[in-house]
């Protein structure tokens, strides 16, 4: 992931495509739950980012 030549004129053309990669490793590796289970897991008072 470097932006070594950036195809497009604009910044957000290059860095985007670069940082929705990025973040979608991310998720996975810090286990983010999806939003339904997360926000079902606040209600109950859970700590849905919590580590055990």
């Amino acid at each position: 992931m470097i932006l070594d030549r950036p195809a497009g004129y604009w910044g957000s053309q290059t860095a985007a495509p670069v940082f929705r990669q990025l973040m979608e490793r991310l998720v996975v590796v810090l286990e983010v739950p999806p939003d339904n289970i997360r926000l079902a897991l606040q209600a109950s008072g859970a700590q849905p980012f919590g580590r055990n």
